[in-house]
């Protein structure tokens, strides 16, 4: 037995956007930078007959990217520095606050869980490729290092659930 329209629709929305600029100062030096963001919603994910609409959670998400390279080609070998950064930014929780009673037909009351997440990221890379040699074979060396530092914060809240009897008794609550 399927949910009726328009009980039925999860929505989604998502817009997603790159650019990048290049520059060339001189012949032998490129430096670029690159921008990244994607805003994205859920609601009512995971509907079924069993999950209405009040009951299945919504999702909304936001990341950002961004990086900018530094290319220089010398005698001695190519130099490359990048820095990069990134933030997202997630959360998902019910249509309300009403704790869910669940029965052998249906889950009544909204989503019980409301979770936020946040993670962070920056990164340093410097790196020097010298040019390929060529003795016994043709050999490429490069070297370099990275400093990055990573953060993850986030929480969870959850709300009591009950799970309810065909006769409308209430068996257990969690």
């Amino acid at each position: 037995y399927p949910l009726p329209y328009p009980f039925n629709e999860e929505k989604s929305q998502r817009i997603n956007a790159y650019t990048q600029f290049d520059y060339v100062p001189r012949g032998n030096h490129f430096v670029s930078v690159s921008l990244h963001g994607v805003l994205q919603r859920a609601n009512f994910v995971g509907l079924n007959f069993y999950t209405p609409q009040p009951a299945a959670p919504s999702w909304r998400a936001q990341e950002y990217r961004g990086a900018v390279s530094d290319r220089v080609e010398k005698e001695a070998g190519v130099f490359e520095s990048v820095l990069s950064v990134a933030d997202l930014e997630s959360r998902t929780a019910g249509q309300g606050f009403e704790s869910p009673a669940f029965t052998p037909t249906s889950t009544l009351g909204n989503y019980f869980l409301t979770q936020d997440r946040r993670t962070r990221r920056t990164q340093f890379l410097e790196t020097w490729s010298l040019r390929s040699k060529r003795a016994w074979g043709t050999h490429a060396l490069k070297m370099g290092a990275v400093v990055a530092r990573a953060t993850l914060d986030g929480s969870a809240v959850a709300r009591d659930v009950r799970i309810i009897s065909f006769e409308g008794q209430e068996l257990a609550g969690l």
